[in-house]
């Protein structure tokens, strides 16, 4: 593949992640509901492991390659996540996002975790503010 369709593919992908963050963004309203999961335990909630599924089964083909939301790690497979961020507006339950985090990052330390999500979650509702996440056993 020429420099120039390169070019143009990753202005493609671009341009159609802005729209989606642009749709998305006008139905999620102000509030987000969020999840910070490991891979292996997917809510029970069919939209929210629905989405994860598919996210995570898509993997090997997406394009762009996703990667982990803290460090930037790309991502090949299932197998290099150790955690899912799921969210859902809070007044339209039938849409979901997904986003991944690495085994090193969902091990590591949680306030880099908490400055990731804020900063991603921040093209959704802009000016919000993530409220400090807790941990449930």
């Amino acid at each position: 593949m020429s420099n120039h369709s390169n070019r143009a593919a990753r202005r493609s992908a671009a341009k159609q992640h802005r729209v989606a963050i642009s749709g998305y963004r006008a139905r999620a309203g102000r509030t987000l509901i969020t999840y910070l999961v490991d891979v292996d335990d997917l809510p029970p909630a069919p939209l929210l492991r629905a989405a994860g599924e598919f996210w995570l089964d898509g993997l090997a083909r997406a394009s762009p390659q996703r990667r982990c939301i803290v460090c930037d790690m790309p991502f090949a497979d299932r197998r290099d996540v150790g955690g899912v961020l799921l969210s859902h507006p809070a007044r339209a339950a039938r849409l979901a996002s997904v986003s991944g985090v690495c085994h090193a990052c969902f091990a590591g330390d949680l306030a880099a975790i908490e400055r990731a999500v804020e900063k991603l979650l921040g093209q959704i509702v802009i000016g919000g503010v993530l409220e400090s996440m807790h941990i449930e056993w």
